[in-house]
């Protein structure tokens, strides 16, 4: 079942790059519009996924196991980034190679993988890997690619998907709900 939904989420994928192609042959989107493109992904689609994650009912089981989500996707990604500095200098990979080592595209793939095996309300426990991610791509992940050992803080805080990230666990851990337009938007 696993490989199964592998493969039919690479073929999701393939099939969105083949639309792409098709509408840059076409004239209707240019190479040079990815930019934008991926502008709206990072600052717009990402954090209304993440705050989506979040919106579900807050039981103390679901809260235990976020926490306990979020703990292990930080050791994780810890690892990630030791065993990727590692292989990477090993391998004499320059530091993108490594970052992209360091940093796996999680979203496209577990996240839909996930939910079709365990269910929509599992994904909350993924967005925690994913958000703990978000925070360090966009600290470590800056430093390495600015080739600077210091990052700004207030850069990282008014972030959007960082912003995304507090702003969803607030309403989790709240359980405010968002006013109905809001929540169907988003």
């Amino acid at each position: 079942m696993f490989a199964f939904l592998l493969f039919k989420q690479m073929i999701m994928m393939f099939i969105m790059m083949s639309c792409g192609f098709i509408l840059v042959r076409a004239k209707v989107l240019r190479s040079s519009d990815s930019g934008i493109l991926a502008k709206l992904v990072v600052w717009l689609f990402f954090p209304c996924a993440i705050i989506r994650a979040f919106r579900i009912s807050h039981t103390p089981e679901v809260r235990d196991g976020l926490v306990f989500a979020f703990a292990l996707a930080l050791a994780a990604q810890v690892v990630l980034i030791l065993s990727a500095s590692v292989i990477g200098s090993l391998a004499g990979m320059n530091r993108i190679e490594i970052l992209s080592m360091a940093y796996p595209n999680t979203g496209n793939l577990i996240v839909p993988i996930v939910s079709a095996l365990m269910g929509e309300e599992f994904v909350i426990y993924i967005s925690a890997f994913s958000c703990i991610q978000l925070v360090f791509m966009w600290t470590h992940g800056i430093s390495v690619i600015r080739g600077q050992k210091a990052f700004s803080v207030c850069r990282i805080l008014l972030n959007g998907n960082i912003i995304a990230v507090f702003f969803g666990c607030f309403l989790f851990f709240t359980g405010m709900p968002l006013p109905d337009v809001l929540d169907s938007t988003i």
